[in-house]
């Protein structure tokens, strides 16, 4: 599976009950609308709020046997950072590895500094962001995932909001903070949004997300459509929780299948916004032709699992003597 964004905005929503956000009954439909505006920039603080800000990370790769049983398990733990190209100035998740199924890996000053150097050589920033994302998911498998920890998936943000549905369905507490739960429900297919795109979308799409597992291509085109579950905080907005599925909706089949299950997780820190705590992506296979021949079991697990964050200062000198050298 891939993650990117990007494109613009109106919104259909349906109220259930009386909420309160902020002091104020949520019985009208611009009322949603203001809460799920906040809840966007409070994403967009997040993003920076990560720029200086680093964590132990421990991924954990499941992949399953045809008959559902476990066939590999994989456990990599990296030091996360969010690394700043001197290229382009964009930023990009970096992974330092120092364990791979409790045998420790070389990770030390003089191998990160090697690193650098071969950054230093790149020619562009894309050649430097495969870099990256080759070496940090060097220990992963056959499924890897990229730009989850960065970005938040979300419905609200202005390019999606047209294509989605928005209702409010209650309220939960998480950790002693009262959350509003929004449920959300896409209606119309978008490039912004994709599983086993075939090659003219993959011309045609201009940004977004890429949800993809080992799907046949007699499901093509497969009409990806996200559903879900939000858990914002009543008073800040912020998400303390994301649960959602990507269904499949394939012409040759009677039914949609869905191909993806993802759960994010977030908790409280120190610097005003909620982080990382645990995310699980869970992918399917789906295999056949049609209705008499389809077969749908689990593939494959990511688990990601993060300790406290906490601030760091960027060496500009690593980056410059790999210049040098």
């Amino acid at each position: 599976m891939i993650f990117k964004q990007r494109s613009l905005s109106i919104i259909f929503l349906t109220i259930v009950g009386t909420l309160v956000c902020g002091g104020q009954d949520l019985t009208k439909d611009d009322q949603l609308e203001a809460l799920l505006e906040k809840a966007e920039k409070q994403s967009q603080k997040y993003l920076e709020v990560f720029k200086d800000l680093s964590a132990e990370e421990t991924k954990i790769k499941l992949y399953y046997k045809k008959n559902g049983k476990l066939n590999e398990k994989r456990v990599i733990k990296s030091i996360f950072v969010v690394y700043r190209s001197p290229i382009d100035n964009t930023i990009q998740e970096f992974r330092n590895v120092f364990e791979y199924n409790g045998k420790r890996i070389d990770a030390g000053t003089e191998k990160t500094e090697k690193f650098f150097r071969r950054l230093a050589k790149s020619s562009s920033a894309i050649k430097e962001h495969i870099e990256i994302r080759e070496n940090g998911s060097r220990f992963d498998g056959r499924v890897r995932t990229w730009g989850i920890t960065l970005d938040q998936p979300r419905p609200f943000r202005p390019e999606l909001k047209r294509f989605f549905e928005f209702k409010l369905a209650g309220r939960e507490e998480i950790d002693g903070r009262e959350t509003l739960v929004v449920e959300y429900k896409q209606t119309t297919p978008t490039l912004l949004i994709t599983s086993s795109p075939s090659l003219k979308d993959e011309i045609n799409r201009r940004g977004g997300t890429e949800y993809s597992t080992p799907t046949s291509v007699a499901f093509r085109p497969t009409n990806p459509l996200m559903n879900g579950k939000l858990w914002l905080d009543r008073e800040t907005a912020q998400i303390w929780k994301n649960q959602f599925e990507i269904v499949l909706h394939p012409k040759v089949l009677s039914k949609p299948v869905t191909n993806v299950q993802i759960s994010y997780e977030y908790r409280p820190s120190e610097f005003g916004s909620l982080l990382p705590k645990r995310f699980l992506i869970r992918g399917f296979r789906i295999s056949g032709k049609n209705d008499a021949t389809l077969r749908v079991r689990k593939d494959a697990e990511s688990i990601y699992e993060y300790s406290k964050f906490s601030r760091f200062k960027t060496d500009a000198r690593v980056y410059e003597a790999s210049k040098n050298k």
